[in-house]
């Protein structure tokens, strides 16, 4: 039953890992019954003389975490529940069906302003395994300033605007002489450290 399943996450919940860290979040994976029978869905409607829960811990540096709540908080917030980004990110995919239609594992891969976080994502929302690289977006504004001689601010602009878009079958001046193509090419070299560094 539910209940039984909650009691089991609330018992994890409770799990001490260390004086400076704090649990943010138990993300069950998988359950097994009796007869080790396995589901990777919650067995709901399901009887049992035994339950086991398999599960995510997620913990932060409790400074950490509790200066982001004291931070919402005070801005008259009230938070019900807290989970890592790439958790939150896959429930908010789980039902697109361009997602859970085309593979049982995807990668989310996120370009921050500095960091770069890659994620395996199975069974529609469980974390497989992830990692991160120090590379940024600010890297490729950076890199597209100085190759195109732009300012940060104009490199920033037309980086979010173009993007890697394909160029058109005609010859497009998108600003100060410069094409999509230019634009796509430039961003291209800069993630290039990237891609090299994920495979």
């Amino acid at each position: 039953a539910q209940i039984d399943i909650n009691n089991c996450i609330s018992q994890l919940k409770k799990v001490r890992l260390s004086d400076n860290l704090k649990i943010i979040d138990v993300v069950p994976y998988s359950y097994t019954l009796e007869n080790h029978e396995n589901h990777y869905e919650t067995p709901i409607g399901r009887t049992s003389e035994t339950l086991t829960v398999h599960a995510s811990i997620y913990a932060l540096d409790r400074n950490l975490v509790d200066g982001y709540l004291k931070v919402i908080e005070n801005a008259g917030v009230k938070v019900r529940q807290m989970v890592v980004a790439p958790f939150a990110t896959a429930l908010y995919l789980q039902d697109n069906e361009q997602v859970t239609t085309t593979s049982a594992s995807y990668y989310l891969l996120n370009i921050g302003s500095e960091i770069t976080s890659l994620t395996q994502i199975t069974h529609r929302n469980l974390i497989s395994q992830s990692g991160c690289f120090k590379f940024g977006s600010d890297r490729i504004t950076e890199y597209m300033a100085e190759r195109l001689n732009l300012s940060t601010k104009e490199a920033k602009m037309l980086k979010e605007k173009y993007g890697m878009d394909h160029e058109p079958s005609f010859k497009v001046n998108v600003y100060n002489g410069l094409t999509i193509k230019d634009i796509s090419t430039t961003i291209r070299e800069a993630v290039d450290p990237l891609i090299t560094a994920i495979k």
